[in-house]
């Protein structure tokens, strides 16, 4: 047997099991009908799926982002309210001046 893909001769080896040529026979018959991979579909499918999730998580967090940054403005806001209504509460109880919200805007404007 001098070339490799020459069939090796017509031989049972033991009642019961299969012939060699009936071996070689059938491994041909199923190497001819594999189809060939497509791998690059599969490395495209991973691809897809990796900028998927990369675009979600930098979604994810600007959306994080913008809410801290709103929270934080929101805070200090809130700081400032407190400040204000303090700073007024001091001289509210100096001068009895101040009575309306309209008097809290403008002693908060100034």
């Amino acid at each position: 047997m001098s070339n490799m893909t020459e069939r090796p001769p017509i031989m049972d080896d033991k009642p019961g099991q299969m012939s060699y040529y009936m071996f070689y026979t059938l491994l041909e018959k199923a190497h001819k009908n594999q189809e060939p991979r497509e791998h690059s579909s599969v490395i495209l499918i991973f691809l897809a799926v990796g900028v998927i999730i990369f675009v979600a998580v930098t979604i994810a967090l600007g959306i994080q982002l913008v809410y801290c940054y709103r929270t934080r403005q929101i805070q200090y806001i809130i700081e400032m309210q407190d400040a204000a209504r303090e700073k007024l509460m001091t001289e509210q109880s100096s001068s009895a001046e101040l009575h309306s919200p309209r008097d809290l805007e403008q002693f908060i404007v100034r």
